[in-house]
């Protein structure tokens, strides 16, 4: 009955989308991982089976939001078989790792060496002093290659400015149906003017779907509504549901003592979004209402509470000193998101 359960669950894992279940994946190969770390024969076949059709994947999938999901799902991977054997089959995966970084030189040292820094890190830990000897004996290209890139020194990225990303382009974007989301990352690099010039024409669009999309260009932490967030305030009671989000979202970046009031009545009305806006102006006093609220909070795939967006607005504030570590251990019980748990475990060390 076991062997069963199993072969159903690596055949449910092997046929996951990596874009959309990632989530499901980590779910299932921890299931696997119980198994196989007692010896079952099936589990680490399953296992090694799935490695070998994600990593066939990473070589084949061109550059992409999706090879970076499959980047993911292979590392995590990575990190489980390495719990499961030993130091040979370690330097095999560095090896496979530096076979992919040769196939993707052009990308820089950077960003091929953050792809792979959680493995590299949980490898060192497992294996310690002995995995370095043993990568510094080896002399075959893609252990060497694998050696170059972990060892690489991170240059800081130059701030680029964008001056030619003026309110009256984005809004020319908009018309032509052309926006995209590196518009909203470059424009925050814009003029203050120009800012001001797209924010006023926020609040005269009629359109509402134009609204949206162009109130998201300031939904940063470094690019706040640059007008008074009063003019905001009239959306949150929108029958658009996007739109009351959009605005909520926008207003977590504005620093004012007035929106925590103003979030803490929303919440009460049962609007989960409000919640992040707490977090991002939290106070002392909220800690009890907030353990409550997290209690009654519903949890489930279909995220329909908004829990995700909540864990990780808990995550960016617990970083930045604004929100007590306290709730770190929340995070790890009850979050179903096996990164937002991996981040917490970091944050407790």
């Amino acid at each position: 009955m076991t062997n069963i359960l199993l072969n159903l669950s690596a055949k449910k894992i092997l046929h996951l989308n990596p874009d959309t279940q990632r989530d499901l994946f980590s779910h299932l190969l921890d299931f696997l991982g119980c198994f196989a770390d007692d010896g079952n024969e099936t589990a680490l076949n399953a296992i090694n089976e799935i490695y070998s059709r994600l990593y066939d994947s990473l070589l084949h999938t061109r550059q992409s939001r999706k090879l970076k999901r499959i980047i993911y799902n292979y590392e995590y991977i990575c990190i489980d078989l390495i719990q499961l054997y030993d130091i040979r089959f370690c330097q095999r995966i560095l090896a496979d790792i530096g076979t992919y970084f040769i196939k993707k030189s052009y990308l820089s040292n950077h960003e091929l060496k953050w792809s792979f820094e959680w493995f590299f890190t949980c490898a060192k830990d497992r294996f310690g002093e002995s995995l370095l000897n043993a990568m510094e004996k080896d002399n075959s290209l893609e252990i060497v290659k694998f050696k170059e890139i972990m060892s690489s020194e991170d240059t800081p990225k130059k701030r680029i400015v964008y001056p030619e990303y003026t309110a009256d382009i984005i809004i020319k974007k908009l018309a032509e149906n052309q926006l995209r989301i590196t518009d909203r990352l470059r424009f925050r690099r814009a003029d203050d003017k120009e800012k001001i010039k797209l924010a006023q024409y926020i609040i005269s669009e009629n359109n509402i779907d134009n609204k949206i999309k162009l109130i998201k260009f300031f939904a940063y932490n470094d690019n706040s509504f640059p007008l008074s967030y009063k003019l905001l305030i009239p959306y949150i009671k929108s029958e658009n549901e996007e739109l009351r989000e959009t605005v909520l979202d926008t207003l977590c970046y504005i620093k004012d003592d007035d929106l925590h009031d103003i979030a803490l009545e929303l919440v009460q009305q049962q609007s989960n979004w409000a919640a992040k806006m707490i977090i991002y102006h939290y106070r002392d006093t909220d800690k009890e209402w907030l353990k409550q609220f997290l209690k009654n909070l519903s949890i489930d795939y279909s995220e329909k509470s908004h829990w995700h967006t909540i864990v990780m607005a808990m995550l960016y504030n617990i970083s930045k000193g604004q929100l007590p570590c306290e709730f770190l251990l929340f995070i790890y019980e009850f979050s179903l998101c096996s990164c937002c748990r991996e981040s917490a475990v970091d944050k407790m060390k």
